[in-house]
């Protein structure tokens, strides 16, 4: 029920600064969350359409969320919510690094 820092699962993504499972065996159950650090530049993977739903809240800096042929900015403190039907990735468009808690359902990565 409660998961520590210590807990997290850390995955290697290329060109990713930082991507941790914040819970443990999440692949098991609805929901997964991660927390991602994208350097200056720095962008996700375009991830494919494919079923589910997807939210993500930008904890620090600014980013860039292609939805398809849309490209909405976000800043600290704005969320998205989407259904995952269109190719989509974020990119980190601020000078510092970007901290996204991001949520998928279901469990995608």
């Amino acid at each position: 029920m409660v998961y520590r820092e210590k807990d997290r699962v850390p995955i290697e993504k290329e060109r990713i600064e930082r991507f941790e499972l914040l819970v443990p065996g999440a692949t098991n159950r609805r929901l997964e969350p991660v927390l991602l650090t994208l350097k200056q530049g720095q962008a996700t993977a375009k991830e494919k359409p494919h079923e589910g739903e997807e939210f993500g809240f930008v904890l620090q800096g600014r980013v860039s969320l292609r939805f398809g042929k849309e490209i909405t900015k976000l800043k600290k403190g704005e969320c998205f919510y989407l259904w995952a039907e269109k190719e989509h990735w974020l990119e980190n468009t601020s000078s510092r690094n970007a901290v996204i808690l991001w949520i998928t359902s279901p469990p995608y990565f």
